[in-house]
């Protein structure tokens, strides 16, 4: 979270928002609905908390269109997503995250380390 306790980064219309904090542990993404915000997913580096709201965003902007969904029903090969107390972690191309929901967990692994454009790429296909 910033200074002044804003966002980095965020989106949003009358009923959903998305957002980047930063705090002391990393960065979150998280999400607004109806008033209420909630963490998505916990970040080491703000690039892998852009990646994920890429992947939010896209899948929103995907939906809305009538396109399926891009990502596979497993996790990306040479990653693993690790159940936890506290949701799913996520170890990467050298990344590492956490998350509440093994989905987007799953999603993650597809795009972890790869850089914004890339990630474009793929959420675009």
């Amino acid at each position: 979270m910033t200074d002044d306790g804003t966002f980095l980064v965020g989106w949003g219309d009358l009923e959903t928002a998305f957002a980047i904090r930063e705090d002391s542990e990393g960065f979150t993404v998280e999400k607004q609905s109806r008033g209420q915000w909630a963490t998505l997913g916990r970040f080491s580096a703000r690039s892998e908390a852009e990646a994920f709201l890429a992947v939010c965003l896209a899948s929103i902007w995907r939906a809305d269109r009538g396109l399926g969904d891009v990502f596979p029903a497993d996790p990306a090969p040479d990653t693993t997503v690790t159940r936890t107390d506290q949701g799913y972690h996520v170890e990467a191309r050298g990344h590492h995250a956490s998350f509440r929901q093994r989905t987007d967990a799953k999603r993650y692994t597809y795009v972890a380390g790869l850089g914004l454009q890339r990630v474009n790429d793929f959420l675009m296909q």
